[in-house]
């Protein structure tokens, strides 16, 4: 035990990986239903206008299906 603490306490800052906050871990992304709203984001330069387009979707998708049937 106390070797491990040592190890911890003289050369804690090199063990595992250096972190990086703008890196989306491959087994932590999205799945294919969410890649719309994702994309969507991530293209609008503002992202008020990527959560209002979030929003009216499924109200676009309804009314196109009123229309159209």
């Amino acid at each position: 035990m106390g070797f491990i603490l040592a190890y911890a306490v003289v050369d804690g800052d090199t063990v595992g990986h250096a972190s990086n906050a703008f890196l989306t871990p491959a087994e932590i992304l999205p799945e294919w239903y969410f890649f719309a709203t994702f994309n969507l984001l991530r293209v609008l330069s503002s992202k008020l206008f990527g959560v209002v387009g979030m929003l009216s979707l499924p109200f676009m998708l309804v009314l196109a299906a009123v229309v159209c049937g």
